[in-house]
């Protein structure tokens, strides 16, 4: 993230993005500069208005975030794969790799997993829907 030159951008940070909507925590964390936010329980985070927030306020964040998250591997038509967040407004398509893709398809279509996800999300201009890169995934059973 750009724009941070001292300890009060720090603390303006994180005290905009605790604000929000959704938002149970906001921490900045050093080197390189980076914001971990966490949703309230059972809630979602709205990235977008996290982004916006913070270019209102004179900050750059990095073109792509990274998130944990749990929700939905989604088969669509094709076979296409679609992650969704149970209570968040976007959809992201997944790129994946065949290893990963033979996985998910692997997943029940009539009822879906529950799937927890690390990711990068990629932006697409708005008649695209964002994108999901899996770095790590796990198949969360009911136990």
């Amino acid at each position: 993230m750009e724009g941070i030159q001292c300890s009060l951008c720090v603390t303006t940070i994180e005290r905009l993005i605790g604000k929000l909507p959704g938002v149970a925590q906001a921490t900045m964390v050093a080197e390189p500069w980076r914001l971990e936010a966490s949703a309230l329980s059972g809630g979602s985070l709205d990235l977008q208005g996290i982004r916006k927030q913070l270019i209102q306020s004179g900050f750059k964040p990095d073109e792509d975030e990274e998130i944990t998250a749990g929700g939905m591997v989604i088969r669509g038509t094709n076979g296409h794969l679609t992650f969704k967040v149970p209570g968040a407004k976007e959809e992201f398509d997944l790129l994946e790799g065949a290893q990963l893709r033979a996985l998910l398809q692997e997943l029940p279509a009539a009822a879906p997993a529950r799937v927890a996800i690390r990711a990068r999300v990629h932006r697409h201009p708005a008649s695209l829907p964002p994108s999901l890169s899996i770095l790590s995934f796990e198949v969360e059973t009911n136990k």
